[in-house]
């Protein structure tokens, strides 16, 4: 489909921001609609996002995603909170809205369909999470009264103030290390990858920890390929998903706060095959 000048831009941001399957998903969608839009990736360094956000707002840029390492930074940059981004505390999805830009979450959404396809139902399970960013405070909003969470990460503070945010009454924060990974996935039903690790080949899980009966959500994606952790967790027959589930879903949430119109979510879903 052409692009003319009258065409509304939309991106996502983030650093690093190269590895995103987002332009090509909803390009798809815009050019299956016949929607006079296009979407970019734009790579924006903490030191650089008010500026970016001033200039986006200045452009009128129409609407923005936004990743890793900027949904709790990008908070007190926009004009205005929508109930999710509240309840949540991050902010993954800006509206334009006649000049004053709302800051939307979306990763709620998106995580909670992507583990409908990976497991179905999850009360009950017993779950453990990697990370305590942005990405974590929407996992555990996910999540009921039924379920017990660990959160693990380098700064236990940090794990405290994402598992103060649960649901649920048993949600205990450990650091981030080997000893305490192999204590809590003895029990575990679900694990949770929601550091940036696996974007580039790690594997956050050491070796021999995971089990076929633990499923698997690594929130991070590789183009083409399984991330490290979710290709260890297939090889002994677990359920495993990676990020690009999370992307679909909170996308498809994304793209009608965007336009206003249904997604296409099977167009989408095939453009982030592809």
């Amino acid at each position: 489909m052409a692009i003319d000048a009258k065409a509304k831009v939309f991106a996502v941001i983030g650093d690093p921001v190269e590895h995103s399957l987002s332009p090509a998903m909803h390009n798809a969608a815009f050019s299956h609609l016949g929607i006079d839009a296009v979407y970019v990736a734009l790579h924006v360094t903490p030191a650089n996002l008010a500026a970016a956000i001033a200039g986006f707002k200045a452009a009128g840029i129409a609407g923005l995603n936004v990743t890793i390492p900027h949904k709790l930074a990008v908070i007190p940059l926009v004009d205005g909170l929508d109930g999710s981004a509240k309840s949540v505390g991050a902010v993954n999805t800006i509206i334009n809205r006649d000049g004053l830009l709302v800051g939307y979450n979306t990763d709620v959404y998106g995580f909670r369909r992507g583990l409908e396809r990976l497991v179905g139902s999850t009360k009950g399970m017993r779950v453990v999470i990697l990370g305590a960013g942005g990405a974590s405070r929407a996992v555990v909003q996910a999540f009921d009264w039924s379920n017990e969470l660990a959160v693990l990460n380098r700064s236990v503070a940090n794990a405290q103030k994402i598992a103060g945010l649960a649901k649920t009454a048993k949600a205990t924060a450990l650091a981030l290390d080997g000893q305490n990974i192999q204590e809590s996935l003895k029990t575990a039903d679900l694990l949770v990858n929601a550091t940036p690790l696996g974007l580039h080949g790690e594997n956050p899980v050491p070796d021999g920890l995971l089990r076929k009966d633990l499923a698997v959500f690594d929130l991070a994606y590789e183009k083409g390929k399984a991330t490290a952790l979710v290709g260890a967790a297939r090889r002994i027959g677990a359920k495993a998903a990676d990020g690009k589930e999370l992307l679909l879903y909170q996308g498809v949430k994304a793209f009608e706060l965007f336009t206003g119109e249904p997604a296409p979510v099977e167009v989408m879903r095939r453009a982030i095959e592809e």
